[in-house]
């Protein structure tokens, strides 16, 4: 996960688990954010799921899931040979 904002929410959601639920749920994200660009393979609402989960309220929201969405975090985190650039390693 490359986002710093989501960092530091995991970060505070992982200090107050509650409940066996939320541990097993805090799991599914921290897998799900193991790929960065988990956010560009779900649907909306599993987004906002996830970030009403985390805490983001819910005025925030739609800007965070606009700048996990943004045209620059997709170019940080889809990997260049999925965008056709030519790297000295896949030009090989």
């Amino acid at each position: 996960m490359k986002n710093e904002r989501l960092k530091e929410l995991m970060e505070q959601k992982k200090n107050n688990l509650v409940t066996p639920l939320d541990q097993k749920k805090y799991q599914v994200v921290d897998e799900l954010f193991k790929n960065d660009d988990c956010f560009f393979k779900m649907k909306m609402e599993t987004a906002f799921g996830i970030l009403d989960f985390l805490g983001v309220k819910e005025d925030e929201a739609l800007d965070l899931y606009q700048e996990l969405i943004s045209p620059e975090e997709y170019k940080k985190v889809v990997p260049k040979q999925r965008l056709g650039i030519q790297t000295k390693q896949n030009s090989r």
